[in-house]
């Protein structure tokens, strides 16, 4: 696989990071934690101090690892341009959310109507909506299955059918007894359980362990 470098000017002169599924999964997990604390996350995003603490979590949960704070900073805007994307799609009338697999879903006439680099979320699951959605915009999203009707209505429900329970990294979390903690306390450790990943999710430039993928 190639290495994607930054672009022409930046500072930093290391390849772009390779992700794994478990690193971005923590990631997010730290994330969202330290969203939850003014100290570390105000009105222009996450403070110095959190990133420092998240690098440093990053690299010691993951003892092959050796990213930047550029990197993980780079991560960090790449999952929000993904996130602002699918968002603007459920903001569409007649899109809905699918709970299970994770993409939006409606009509094909709705999905017509969609630009190329929003089609491209219709069979592209993107498992983190519900833990950024908390970080970017103060809550859980409502999530609701919209119909599959050629008469749909034009008018979006303001009252979603489905309301999910939990989050998907808060599922990981719980599959795998772990419980989040306040970000003064040392992190969670991930060693010992093993993931279950079909399918990349991210794109080429994320890699998968060649034989297990515990850590």
């Amino acid at each position: 696989m190639e290495k994607e470098y930054p672009a022409k000017g930046d500072k930093e002169k290391k390849p772009r990071a390779h992700w794994t599924d478990p690193q971005i999964e923590f990631l997010v997990y730290m994330m969202k934690e330290y969203a939850d604390t003014a100290k570390y996350y105000g009105q222009n995003g996450f403070t110095k101090e959190a990133w420092n603490h998240m690098l440093t979590r990053l690299n010691t949960q993951f003892s092959k690892a050796d990213f930047t704070t550029v990197q993980i900073k780079d991560r960090e805007q790449r999952l929000k341009k993904d996130y602002n994307i699918v968002k603007s799609i459920l903001n569409k009338s007649g899109f809905g959310w699918d709970p299970v697999q994770k993409v939006p879903e409606s009509i094909d006439e709705k999905w017509d109507e969609l630009s190329k680099e929003q089609r491209k979320w219709r069979y592209k699951a993107f498992p983190h909506y519900d833990d950024l959605h908390g970080i970017y915009d103060g809550k859980t999203a409502e999530g609701k299955r919209c119909k599959r009707t050629t008469d749909m209505l034009e008018e979006k429900d303001s009252s979603p059918a489905f309301v999910p329970e939990e989050t998907y990294t808060e599922s990981v979390l719980r599959a795998t007894g772990l419980n989040s903690l306040p970000p003064t306390i040392p992190a969670p450790s991930f060693n010992g359980h093993q993931y279950d990943w079909d399918r990349g999710l991210y794109g080429d430039d994320v890699e998968f362990p060649s034989t297990s993928h515990s850590q």
